[in-house]
Parts: structure tokens; sequence; C-alpha cells
């Protein structure tokens, strides 16, 4: 009876310690995408914002009304 006590009791630490594992993965994993998207969305902005600026000087705009510093300002 003691024995089938302590394979109980091991069994069941292996199990917490797989699923916390399985957690620090996961999260991990859901921390790399979101990190990735943000960095992404970030320089697909960046070049974005150059392109208006472009095109802002094009209109005489950009030196005239500062318009491309503030457009570009958080990015």
């Amino acid at each position: 009876m003691p024995l089938l006590l302590y394979l109980k009791f091991i069994f069941d630490f292996f199990q917490k310690v797989s699923e916390y594992l399985v957690c620090i993965v996961l999260s991990y994993n859901l921390t790399m995408r979101i990190s990735s998207v943000v960095m992404f969305v970030h320089i697909d902005g960046y070049f974005a914002c150059r392109y208006w600026q472009a095109f802002l000087r094009s209109l005489n705009l950009y030196t005239s009304l500062n318009l491309g510093e503030n457009l570009c300002r958080y990015m």
C-alpha cells in the first residue's frame, strides 16, 4: 500500500512539472510571436512613413508645413 502511494506521489509530481514546463514553452512561443508581429508593424509603419515623407516632398509641403517630422516622430 505505501508503495502505491509513493508511486502516485511521484506520478503527480512529474505531471505537475510537465504541465509547468508546457506552460513556460507556450508562453515563450506566444511572446515571441507577439514581439515579431509588433516588430513587423513597427518596420512596416516606418517604411510607410518614409513613403509619406517622399510624397510630401514632391508636393513641397514637407518643409513648409513641417508635416514630415510630425509624421515620423513616433516611428
